[in-house]
């Protein structure tokens, strides 16, 4: 059926809304153009079913998913359109892809960002009274490969909305003045045009400055309030850069004998973190900040913005106008603090930051795989509700595994393997981290003595260590470093005493591999292999490092 040169393909689909239980979906296509939308339960991120939007031929103006018999929401009171959606291969893909309404389109545009997993996206709106339904479109250059998958499209009042726990979140905050215009947008990292800011001001609306202020609560980026804060502590100074941009536009600074500013942000949503920090003042280029961020015990490093031009304007460059600390795990209990420090100047700049959610995992072992010396602290961190338990080696975790506590102290190589578990539910992967425990080394051999012979990795090495012998000569790499002998050849060694070393030669074939056997007695049954080895030349020659005294039997084979 054509309805105004666009087909019409009906179906049915649950719409969990305040308004509309059941709703029809029609997709909507352009003449000219094809494509398809079915029920899928592959397509369901949290229910039964979902519905999968696959474009074939393309021609403007795109494709729509329309839900629902139009809707008529209460005029003024705000409302979020929200939906569960995934873009399964959204890599190369040039299409546009949001949520917004029909009936009065343009009003609000969700953008749906390039990820290939489930996302919960969602925006906020006013309705003026006109009925609305919901629609999900694909516009642009679209491909026959830029399906979506759309589940649980909604429209709640603002009043009751409440993002859940597994979303992925964006924080935006701007530093200035009660006077300051608002903004609106990305910056050097944004979802949409509309990105919401909130706004600080340092003045405490009674001709004064604050030394101690706060945003609560912090409105995401689809100006949703959150559980999430900020704390604001010694920026009362304000002050013109000079720069074009609003962003960067106006900077707070510390007043008094502190050359510092602090930031705590309180009960952001459990995940790791991408922190963006804009910090550079003006006029002149050495109005720079150094930026501190830690969790805890956990420090993430210092970062320092430009004292070089090219911050005055865009476009954004990393360590020009700001810094960023990634791959930050937090958990809603913990606080994040946000160090602005002095560098080049006597005092830093604040612009604004933008706390990036680029995962909600809810839980982290911290540090990843790597070589100690002495000992490691191993930090986990979980939201609430969430247990770790581990092994030391390498065994099945279950549900008897010992519980793993904030800290674990190593000293010694250990295999981890760690298992989060929600009641005596499994959440997510198996960790697995190796930590590798570096040999001290306080002997008189040198560095260059052990990288000739052990090679770079001499120092994750037991082997090299001055008391090891690992040619098995009678003489420790201490003793072969004083006389001057090579510490992996058997043959060249010094040691009091006399050994009688078995040697084995044949006549080989360059690039054969043969395998060496041996028993102690001819009669004893089986052959033990002791080695195996690739023909380097036409005469081979294995030595038995590991036999002295007592006369062996050897037969060598070949071997495919």
């Amino acid at each position: 059926m054509k309805e105004s040169s666009f087909e019409i393909t009906r179906g049915e689909l649950v719409a969990r809304t305040g308004y509309v239980l059941d709703g029809s979906w029609q997709l909507v296509l352009a003449a000219g153009s094809s494509g398809t939308a079915r029920i899928d339960g592959a397509a369901a991120s949290r229910g039964t079913n979902g519905v999968v939007i696959s474009p074939g031929t393309f021609n403007s103006p795109g494709i729509a998913l329309t839900l629902g018999a139009a809707m008529s929401l209460p005029a003024g009171v705000p409302q979020v359109l929200s939906g569960w959606v995934r873009r399964p291969n959204p890599s190369n893909s040039k299409a546009t892809v949001y949520l917004d309404l029909w009936d009065i389109p343009g009003d609000i545009q969700v953008s749906i960002p390039k990820r290939p997993r489930w996302q919960f996206v969602y925006g906020t709106f006013t309705p003026g009274g006109s009925p609305v339904g919901i629609r999900a479109v694909i516009d642009g250059n679209v491909q026959p490969s830029d399906e979506l998958q759309v589940d649980e499209l909604t429209i709640t009042p603002l009043a009751s909305f409440l993002p859940p726990e597994n979303h992925v979140a964006l924080f935006n905050v701007r530093f200035g003045t009660s006077g300051a215009a608002p903004i609106k947008g990305p910056a050097a990292y944004g979802e949409a045009a509309n990105d919401f800011w909130n706004p600080y001001s340092r003045d405490d609306g009674q001709g004064g400055y604050k030394t101690l202020g706060s945003v609560v609560p912090l409105l995401d980026s689809r100006g949703v309030p959150s559980m999430a804060g900020l704390v604001v502590h010694n920026a009362p100074g304000a002050w013109g850069s000079g720069a074009t941009n609003p962003l960067m536009s106006l900077y707070l600074y510390p007043l008094g004998g502190n050359p510092r500013i602090t930031l705590i942000a309180t009960n952001l949503p459990t995940g790791f973190y991408d922190a963006y920090l804009y910090g550079h003042g003006g006029p002149g280029d050495t109005y720079n900040t150094a930026f501190t961020l830690s969790l805890g015990s956990i420090r993430h490093g210092t970062l320092r913005t430009t004292t070089n031009g090219g911050w005055q304007t865009t476009p954004w460059v990393e360590g020009r106008q700001f810094v960023r600390f990634t791959n930050v795990f937090v958990t809603r209990h913990e606080l994040l603090a946000i160090v602005a420090d002095r560098d080049a100047q006597y005092i830093p700049s604040l612009n604004g930051i933008q706390l990036v959610q680029r995962t909600a995992d809810r839980y982290h072992v911290y540090p990843n795989s790597l070589a100690f010396r002495d000992q490691l602290e191993v930090v986990s961190m979980t939201d609430t509700g969430v247990t770790l338990r581990y092994s030391l080696d390498g065994s099945q975790v279950t549900t008897h595994s010992p519980i793993l506590e904030s800290t674990l102290t190593l000293t010694n190589t250990t295999q981890l393997t760690v298992q989060a578990f929600e009641g005596e539910t499994p959440l997510g992967d198996t960790l697995r981290r190796e930590y590798v425990l570096i040999p001290s080394f306080n002997d008189e051999i040198s560095w260059d003595w052990r990288l000739k012979y052990f090679g770079a990795q001499a120092a994750l090495d037991p082997k090299a260590a001055g008391a090891s012998d690992p040619d098995n000569d009678g003489s420790n790499n201490l003793t072969e470093y004083l006389a001057g002998t090579n510490p992996v050849d058997p043959l060249d060694g010094f040691a009091s005493g006399i050994r009688q070393i078995p040697s084995v030669r044949w006549h080989s074939v360059v690039g054969a591999t043969y395998r060496v056997l041996r028993k102690d007695r001819l009669p004893d049954s089986p052959w033990i292999e002791v080695k195996r080895i690739r023909a380097a030349a036409t005469i081979t020659e294995y030595v038995d490092p590991g036999v002295e005294g007592l006369p062996r039997f050897y037969r060598v084979e070949a071997v495919r």
